[in-house]
């Protein structure tokens, strides 16, 4: 599905957010139930990370003049 959604991304010029890397990055940091109690869900801390992604990638896609 990954490549699914990099492929419609790059087809509609859209942001592609990659959770997944933040998330592997920070488990290296805490433990994985730190970030997403449930195996699916994430937590407080992993919401956070998610935000903080997506902030940074749609500045990096649209940067501001």
């Amino acid at each position: 599905m990954q490549e699914i959604v990099a492929k419609l991304a790059g087809k509609y010029h859209a942001a592609l957010v990659q959770y997944q890397p933040v998330f592997d990055a920070a488990g290296q940091k805490a433990p994985a139930d730190y970030w997403i109690w449930d195996g699916i869900h994430p937590t407080y801390a992993g919401h956070q990370l998610m935000a903080d992604e997506w902030a940074r990638t749609v500045r990096e896609f649209w940067p501001t003049p």
